[in-house]
This record gives structure tokens, sequence and C-alpha cells, in this order.
């Protein structure tokens, strides 16, 4: 900032659809298309969501760690993607 280059600063997305919102503003920002990527996202959840569906039984218990250490709890990114 100090050598006037212009900074974009975004809260990070805890929801699937804040996520679609900040890669729709940074397309925007970037005068870039955002639809590709966004459709890809929404093909992804719907494929789930249907393997999911398909699942019979009792509903298994996920966990999500990364090798960077990051976890994903209650009001996280991937807490609302385990609601597809």
């Amino acid at each position: 900032r100090n050598m006037q280059i212009p900074v974009y600063v975004y809260k990070t997305p805890t929801t699937v659809e804040e996520a679609k919102a900040v890669i729709h503003e940074i397309a925007g920002l970037l005068h870039a298309s955002d639809e590709k990527m966004i459709a890809s996202m929404d093909a992804d959840l719907k494929t789930v969501e249907e393997l999911a569906n398909k699942h019979t039984g009792e509903r298994p218990v996920v966990a999500f760690y990364t090798q960077f250490g990051l976890t994903g709890g209650k009001g996280s990114t991937f807490d609302d993607m385990t609601k597809y």
C-alpha cells in the first residue's frame, strides 16, 4: 500500500454463497468472467448432494484437516458444505 499498489482485502467466506460472492467480486476487479468457476462449483456440489442422497443408513461422521493445519468447525465454509 505504501508503494501505491492497489490492494484488495476481503472477508474470508464462511458459506458457499459467500465464496461465490467473493469470486464474483474479484472477477469484477480483474475484468474477468466468474461464470465457469461458479458453474464448476455448482456442478461439484450437485454431484456431492446426489451421492449423499444415495447413502442409506446411519450418517457418517466427517472430519476435515489439511496439511496446512486448517480445520473446519461450526460456522466454517466446510461446515456449510456439509449441509449440501
